[in-house]
């Protein structure tokens, strides 16, 4: 499970501005510095395990991906599953691997310092209430664009329908990835774009900011995580029907459409304790009636010092992805606003066009499902 930056560790990066409070009985001064740890074993993909230190200041807090680690999955019945760094602090096992049902998986680490750390072991069981999605137009609701605040827009949500099994206890976990066409793949503020260097030159102070966007070379997607925690107990409907269960809203950036895919996940208890805990610091950060949250701690130690709060968790679960194709056309006077959260500013490329770069949150590659 991971976006551009893992969910735990965007929230860490939050709460280290504050100080925290009980249920660990700690407060983290400035300049701490917190390991965070996320990865999942499924039965339909490849282990990806991301590393990831968090790091605050007074006044910010920023990630750091942790490179150079030893890192292996070890199967209680099984070998043992080596991975190997494919990207800065970014873990993979084999390609072709896959978990199974009714194993039971657990995680070791060592850094390049000689910490070493390893996981509660997660039995993986298999995703019996696999989820059917319908959509809902919505005219106007609040969207979140970086440097740009909350504004008013259209969107659609989207919802769950699913029969929860009656003969044992459920737990679901949702992530997502919309893939949106993007025509700009650079944007400088107070400078221009340097052809030889390929990226912006160096900024003169202006005021007010003269923003220039500079035109793709070729066709983009942009890929967007979704901030929001969608976990969900069955607790109290056991064995009944659920429907109309949000899962994603997609603003109209613009007229076309986008696809969503979407990841739905068995969790074991553990983990849906840890998720649902992060879902509610998510909801209350920031508010003035709720305690300042604490950073959320899962199922990973360090094997010599355990007082070490280690941010992140480690799980195994059944996993169904579906992708569904978002259209947008033929809606009464949707509220359109471009994914730059304003209109693009283009300017001359002189002969040079930035590239579109393959990242966790960009792709020229034309996506599966794409219309």
């Amino acid at each position: 499970m991971y976006q551009k930056l893992t969910r735990a560790a965007a929230l860490v990066a939050i709460l280290l501005l504050v100080q925290c409070v009980d249920p660990y009985s700690r407060s983290f001064e400035y300049e701490d510095t917190l390991l965070t740890v996320e990865g999942f074993v499924t039965d339909d993909g490849p282990i990806r395990i991301t590393l990831q230190n968090t790091r605050s200041t007074k006044s910010t807090s920023f990630l750091q991906a942790v490179g150079g680690a030893k890192i292996e999955v070890r199967a209680k019945q099984g070998p043992v599953i080596p991975l190997r760094e494919t990207a800065a602090g970014v873990y993979e096992s084999a390609p072709d691997f896959r978990g199974k049902a009714g194993e039971t998986y657990s995680l070791y680490f060592v850094l390049p310092d000689g910490r070493k750390y390893e996981s509660s072991a997660e039995l993986l069981l298999p995703l019996r209430g696999r989820a059917s999605y319908t959509t809902e137009f919505v005219p106007r609701t609040q969207v979140a664009f970086e440097n740009f605040g909350q504004k008013t827009m259209s969107a659609i949500e989207v919802k769950a329908d699913f029969d929860d099994p009656a003969d044992e206890r459920n737990y679901y976990y949702w992530e997502s990835r919309l893939f949106e066409f993007q025509t700009i793949c650079l944007t400088c503020i107070n400078s221009s774009l340097n052809p030889r260097a390929g990226q912006c030159g160096t900024p003169t102070p202006s005021a007010p900011s003269i923003i220039r966007d500079y035109q793709c070379d070729g066709d983009c997607w942009e890929i967007l995580g979704d901030p929001r925690i969608t976990a969900f107990s069955d607790v109290f409907i056991n064995g009944n029907q659920v429907r109309g269960l949000l899962v994603r809203q997609v603003p109209f950036y613009d007229e076309r459409g986008g696809l969503l895919e979407l990841s739905q996940y068995n969790l074991s208890i553990g983990a849906f304790r840890y998720f649902d805990l992060l879902r509610r610091q998510l909801e209350t950060s920031g508010t003035f009636v709720d305690s300042p949250p604490a950073p959320p701690i899962g199922n990973i130690r360090n094997v010599d010092n355990p007082k070490e709060l280690v941010s992140g968790y480690f799980g195994a679960g059944g996993k169904n992805i579906q992708r569904i194709w978002i259209n947008r056309r033929g809606f009464p006077s949707p509220i359109i606003i471009p994914l730059l959260g304003r209109e693009p500013a283009i300017s001359a490329a002189f002969g040079f066009s930035p590239p579109c770069r393959l990242s966790t949150t960009r792709t020229p590659n034309k996506p599966i499902g794409w219309q």
